[in-house]
């Protein structure tokens, strides 16, 4: 999960005539910066609510045995020897915790003219693209993006560029 790209977002403004290229850049890139901290602020707790397998249509499903025992985990505290967190039984993509903990609490924006990179601490069970076929893609469902999110992103992208255009 150390590169996970936020995808489809661009900005296709044109450069202002009396505005230098390097101001063009700088204004782009700070667009595409406040982009990528809303993006982690706002949007990505959202995958971590109990409905969010409904909301952001996860490709995968999870097996009913998985879910028993995500359940009787969450239930009881520990399945075996792993802690299970109590959120287990309602969130698709918690199981112990760590993943939500290692991404909601900091993430390294890295920014472009052209788009935003979120360089996101996480487990050694979320790979950007799984090994095996079986593997869940935890890494492509915790990036997911909605259409409403994405016209949400390119507004408050707008408002920045605007803003700085102005001053």
């Amino acid at each position: 999960m150390a590169g996970s790209m936020i995808r489809f977002i661009r900005v296709l403004e044109s450069k202002p005539v009396d505005l230098s290229i390097r101001r063009w850049r700088e204004v782009r890139k700070g667009t595409m910066r406040i982009m990528g901290l809303h993006w982690h602020s706002h949007m990505l707790p959202e995958h971590f609510k109990p409905t969010a397998a409904h909301v952001y249509h996860y490709r995968w499903r999870r097996s009913k045995s998985y879910a028993e025992k995500k359940r009787q985990g969450a239930a009881a505290g520990r399945f075996g020897k792993r802690i299970v967190d109590p959120r287990a039984a309602t969130d698709a993509l918690t199981f112990s915790g760590t993943l939500r903990r290692n991404v909601l609490q900091i993430a390294s924006i890295q920014a472009f003219e052209q788009r935003f990179k979120l360089i996101m601490p996480g487990t050694s069970y979320t790979p950007e693209r799984p090994r095996r076929p079986t593997e869940l893609p935890l890494a492509q469902e915790v990036t997911r993006l909605l259409e409403r999110e994405k016209q949400t992103l390119s507004k408050i992208g707008k408002a920045h560029a605007v803003e700085q255009l102005k001053s």
